[in-house]
């Protein structure tokens, strides 16, 4: 199970050391019985970011050429209707 702590519910020290970048050890009785890193978003976010400037730009005729689209897989009119 996960639980999300809102940094500003941390003592001060402690929310400025995880947005510096350190890792911060939670001791109970001298046993460290958490630890919290940093979030490694940035990294996932610019991954992504870069997966997407690999993609073809679409061309300024994308919207009418879905509209042909949509013309041509439309239900047609069958001859049991009439």
């Amino acid at each position: 199970m996960a639980i999300r702590v809102s940094t500003s519910r941390l003592p001060a020290d402690v929310a400025a050391a995880l947005e510096q970048g350190e890792t911060v050890e939670f001791e109970r009785d001298g046993c460290v019985t958490a630890v919290a890193r940093p979030s490694d978003i940035s990294d996932e976010r610019s991954g992504l970011w870069e997966a997407l400037s690999d993609l073809p730009v679409l061309d300024p005729d994308f919207e009418a050429d879905i509209a042909q689209l949509d013309e041509v897989t439309s239900p047609q009119e069958s001859a049991w209707d009439h």
